[in-house]
């Protein structure tokens, strides 16, 4: 407008109506806003441990250790009761109890204080003894595929299970046409949503700083709502540090163009 350049190009979004100085250009390409999320497969969790076997093969081993005592109480009550000199070390294998320990002993490996006298009591913990070494052989190797494959166990799958569960911020450029997603009149200065207030921007490094950014990237607690072609470069420097990836989804396609004067005499050529 002021003479001192024949055409200024700058690439922006389209999501308003220009003003009359101004058009957009044919669309260049698309962008879309991704969240990403720092992964729990960085580190162990208590939580690996209960996954290793389904809830399905939990109840059936606790199912078998109760159904086992109940029957190594009931074997030792019948051969009290059809032979009359039977004595069994101080009579401990007739306390539930005691039968629990010994069938818990023997599935976790540990062995058991006092071998019982009689034979059919010696084969039912001997079976669980045998028993407890598969059960342990493959909980030891499967949770170990899970430290050797690494994977990624998210605990955020989007915006809507962040806002749910409100254990990370989601940290937002306000700059960026994603913030005015979370603002009541839909502008960048304009007053968060009361369901996202504690949630948006909450202790999170300055997304347009990107040192700062770098630095805290790998904080645990925060995602990242960013474009991923901006925001995948700065993750290349601490790659090595901690895992990040982005969820699923993907938020409010945008076209890019470039802005210039209504009138320019290379309008024709850009949008060619």
């Amino acid at each position: 407008m002021n003479g001192q350049a024949h055409a200024l190009l700058v690439a922006t979004v389209i999501y308003s109506d220009t003003s009359g100085y101004y058009a957009y250009s044919t669309p260049i390409t698309t962008i879309s806003y991704a969240l990403f999320v720092q992964s729990d497969g960085t580190r162990v969790l208590p939580e690996w441990y209960v996954n290793v076997f389904s809830r399905g093969l939990w109840l059936t081993v606790l199912i078998f250790v109760l159904g086992t005592a109940a029957v190594i109480v009931g074997v030792h009550y019948l051969k009290k009761v059809t032979q009359a000199n039977y004595v069994e070390y101080d009579d401990e294998f007739s306390s539930a109890s005691f039968n629990l320990l010994v069938v818990l002993g023997s599935l976790s490996g540990q062995g058991l204080q006092k071998i019982p006298a009689s034979w059919p009591l010696r084969l039912i913990v001997l079976s669980h003894l045998i028993t407890g070494m598969l059960l342990s052989d493959g909980f030891s190797s499967t949770l170990t595929s899970y430290l050797a494959i690494r994977g990624n166990y998210l605990p955020l799958t989007g915006l809507e299970d962040a806002l749910q569960k409100r254990s990370h911020s989601v940290c937002v450029r306000n700059d960026s046409s994603a913030y005015i997603r979370f603002t009541v009149d839909g502008s960048p200065r304009g007053e968060v949503k009361e369901e996202w207030k504690t949630l948006v921007n909450s202790y999170c490094p300055d997304m347009r700083n990107t040192s700062a950014l770098v630095s805290q990237l790998c904080t645990p607690g925060f995602a990242y709502l960013e474009v991923p072609d901006v925001f995948l470069p700065i993750y290349q420097r601490v790659r090595h540090i901690c895992r990040i990836v982005e969820t699923a989804n993907r938020y409010w396609t945008l076209k890019i163009s470039f802005l210039h004067a209504r009138f320019a005499k290379h309008r024709h050529l850009i949008n060619v």
